[in-house]
């Protein structure tokens, strides 16, 4: 993959967090909770993406710290994307780890990867996102609450997310090794993360349409 590629899907995907910001923001005050959320989710996507874009190519800095930052905020939000999609329930597990991961991510910030891709931040991250995505299905079967799971946006919400980080995982696990031992300079692989990462928006973006056609038709 040629760096002049790798830029375009970043390109591509910073946009598609902005348009995915600006629909879930749309109609604001008829949005659920949940929308709304997503909304932060993608706009803090947006922001991270832009700043990292600027640090890199305009000034030549590493742009490690606004990814970073990102991390921690991210996890904050999914947490409590999943808190109400969950009915609500078992708020201090989401708090406690979300204070334990901010911990985590500081220090592997501060101490051990330092201006290195943190990549242990990454793989943390994916895990309990799967988890929380697997758990969510796992409620979504039990409980039923519709026949048409698809007419669900939280239904495509989570598979755009169990998407992305199950497939972006392996990329997180190998990173620390690709770039210390093999000294890979990762166009390939991050070329497939921007990849995945677009069509989990496509996915999100169904989503959406669906909360706003209930929105619309609420019957």
């Amino acid at each position: 993959m040629t760096p002049e590629l790798y830029i375009v899907l970043v390109y591509i995907q910073t946009g598609l967090s902005a348009f995915i910001a600006g629909f879930a923001f749309w109609k604001f005050n008829s949005r659920d909770q949940i929308v709304k959320l997503i909304g932060l989710a993608f706009l803090l996507g947006f922001l991270s993406n832009s700043a990292a874009l600027v640090m890199n190519l305009i000034f030549k800095l590493n742009p490690n710290l606004p990814q970073s930052i990102y991390k921690i905020l991210i996890f904050w939000v999914l947490g409590a994307i999943y808190y109400h999609a969950l009915g609500k329930r078992n708020k201090l597990i989401y708090i406690l780890l979300s204070l334990a991961f901010t911990v985590f991510a500081l220090i592997n910030l501060l101490v051990i990867q330092k201006s290195q891709i943190n990549s242990y931040a990454s793989i943390v991250t994916a895990i309990i996102i799967i988890i929380y995505a697997v758990h969510y299905f796992y409620r979504l079967m039990i409980d039923l609450p519709t026949l048409n799971l698809q007419r669900l946006p939280m239904f495509w919400f989570n598979a755009a997310f169990l998407l992305f980080y199950s497939g972006a995982l392996f990329l997180f696990v190998f990173t620390d090794y690709l770039v210390n031992v093999l000294n890979n300079n990762l166009l390939v692989y991050w070329g497939f993360h921007n990849i995945l990462n677009i069509v989990a928006h496509l996915i999100m973006l169904v989503g959406l349409w669906i909360d706003l056609r209930n929105i619309k038709s609420p019957s």
